[in-house]
């Protein structure tokens, strides 16, 4: 208590003056105003806690007696009045402290779920953005695939067709080339094929009974060796005579008939074939 009434007497940062006679005469009157008085008008004397004494600023104790019996009272009343609780106001202090805490945590709590919801939101707001934007360019490149998926295909399909209307008739010729070069080399190992084609020729000639076969030198022996089979191949009873003609070459053969004249030769009749294919493959384009 003392403690506190030296620091309040000596400190003067402020160069303040403390006037105790003023302080002292205020708490008189109130003192004064709030006693009991006895019937007589008398007023008791101050009930007060015993207090330490004052002391100077040398330390030295304070004679309090120069202010009066009345003053010294009146000023350990005072001074019992100023002096704080300090328990109190410790847990007043720290009850702001904590009020001022959890205000604090509160702010910063709200300012971090604000900053998350602004993160959130444009996070959101970037992906849709960006969703949106990719599905663009695919759109875009896709369509751009597709253009250029039509041109390439319509290119090949129309070079595919110049070459295959270039190359089909060429391809048509190398294979009647090899048939022709297979049919002559099998009639020159085998003369069962210039029979054949009489046969076939005296079956469709039905209009006429008789019948001259003009055939090659080559050809003669064989011909005259096998008239018998041309007449089993036929359905009715023919005269047919088989002579040799030096103009015509192996597989050549002329029949002549009452209807006119027929040519069987070899190579007469793989040119009516090969007539009759390249017609068709061009038909067919």
């Amino acid at each position: 208590m003392s403690n506190l009434l030296k620091r309040a007497s000596i400190i003067n940062k402020d160069e303040r003056v403390i006037d105790y006679n003023r302080i002292i005469q205020e708490k008189l009157d109130a003192l004064k105003k709030a006693a009991p008085k006895d019937s007589d008008g008398f007023i008791e004397g101050l009930h007060s806690p015993q207090v330490e004494q004052m002391v100077d600023e040398d330390g030295n104790p304070v004679d309090m007696s120069i202010f009066g019996e009345d003053t010294a009272a009146a000023t350990q009343e005072a001074e019992a009045q100023e002096v704080p609780n300090l328990d109190e106001v410790k847990a007043q202090a720290d009850a702001i402290l904590e009020d001022a805490r959890n205000q604090a945590d509160r702010i910063l709590e709200d300012a971090r779920n604000q900053a998350e919801q602004i993160r959130q939101d444009a996070h959101d707001d970037g992906f849709d953005a960006g969703t949106a934007e990719a599905q663009n360019k695919y759109e875009q490149d896709k369509k751009l695939l597709q253009s250029d998926y039509d041109s390439r295909k319509a290119a090949l399909e129309k070079e595919y067709n110049e070459l295959k209307a270039k190359m089909e008739p060429e391809l048509v010729n190398v294979i009647l080339e090899v048939f022709k070069n297979a049919i002559y080399a099998i009639s020159d190992s085998d003369q069962q094929v210039i029979l054949s084609l009489v046969n076939h020729v005296l079956q469709d000639a039905n209009i006429s009974n008789e019948f001259t076969i003009k055939v090659s030198h080559d050809d003669y022996e064989f011909m005259i060796q096998n008239q018998g089979k041309l007449y089993c191949a036929m359905n009715k009873d023919i005269q047919a005579d088989i002579i040799e003609d030096s103009k015509l070459s192996k597989g050549q053969c002329l029949i002549e008939a009452d209807s006119g004249v027929y040519d069987c030769s070899l190579d007469i009749q793989l040119e009516n074939l090969i007539k009759s294919i390249k017609l068709l493959s061009s038909s067919c384009n």
